[in-house]
């Protein structure tokens, strides 16, 4: 997996977004992890044994790697990614498709976040999803959520606990 920076206003060709399979995680698991710790969520923290499990989360499918590609001079070059996976809610069963990490390899534009939504509003249905649901603290990333009808006037609220 060779990334490449995108000039959006210039390439008019495909583009596509896929769901990696295990073994892709682990072909490029070098291109991936430097993002997944740039964008881990903010229930978590970045050390080796975190982005350990969440490797070996990857690899078992536990999590859904999403691979945004774009076909510059005839071969796929990707421009970001995002990390997927079903969460319950243990007290009422309910289920949300949580979107654990996006991360960019340049700045994407709306229309390919709202290109793409579609592909993931269609595996949360396949899974019986509620909701598909994101932590961010990104201003960018909340405009583009309230922008496609993403409901952003919830708060999530931690309090550190470490000493």
């Amino acid at each position: 997996m060779r990334v490449i920076d995108v000039d959006w206003k210039k390439e008019r060709v495909n583009k596509v977004l896929v769901k990696f399979t295990p073994g892709q995680v682990a072909e490029n698991w070098q291109y991936l992890e430097p993002g997944i710790r740039t964008a881990l969520p903010p229930f978590t923290y970045e050390d080796p044994e975190r982005m350990n499990n969440i490797h070996q989360a990857l690899l078992s499918g536990l999590i859904d790697c999403w691979v945004g590609n774009i076909q510059v001079n005839g071969s796929w070059k990707p421009y970001g990614f995002m990390l997927t996976t079903l969460s319950e809610d243990t007290i009422s069963g309910v289920k949300n498709l949580l979107i654990y990490v996006v991360y960019s390899y340049s700045k994407i534009p709306l229309k390919e976040f709202e290109a793409n939504i579609g592909t993931i509003v269609s595996h949360a249905k396949n899974l019986g999803c509620h909701r598909i649901v994101a932590y961010t603290s990104v201003p960018k990333l909340l405009a583009i959520a309230k922008e496609l009808g993403g409901d952003t006037d919830y708060r999530f609220v931690t309090f550190d606990i470490a000493e």
